[in-house]
């Protein structure tokens, strides 16, 4: 096996590959993009790509109906942002349950998998 940039010619395969697992690259922000090769065959690809992560910090001591109001403002003025910077979408982690409810019914979605993260 070999690990080496990928090239025009590994697209239809990483295609495939990307498609047997129902997802997608975003091309506009990929910063890298490696392939393994086993024998001629790409059997694994590997991606950077650059995302945006929000960040909301309400204060916990005003009433709820507030902390509603101020982060959907919050939300409405990041998601301008986000599309002009090129951007379809944004990560947010919700780190309680009140705050989980506000973006889940703003918009914010449950992705699959489990989110890691490899500090280096």
């Amino acid at each position: 096996m070999i690990l080496r940039g990928a090239t025009k010619r590994d697209f239809n395969n990483i295609k495939k590959l990307l498609e047997s697992y129902d997802f997608k690259l975003e091309f506009n922000h990929l910063e890298s993009l490696v392939v393994v090769e086993d024998n001629g065959v790409v059997v694994a690809v590997g991606s950077l790509q650059t995302i945006l992560e929000a960040m909301f910090i309400v204060d916990k001591d005003i009433n709820k109906r507030k902390r509603a109001a101020a982060l959907s403002l919050i939300l409405t003025q990041s998601s301008i942002e986000v599309k002009a910077l090129g951007y379809d979408n944004f990560h947010s982690f919700a780190t309680n349950e009140s705050i989980k409810n506000i973006l889940t019914k703003r918009g914010a979605k449950k992705v699959e998998g489990e989110v890691l993260i490899k500090w280096i």
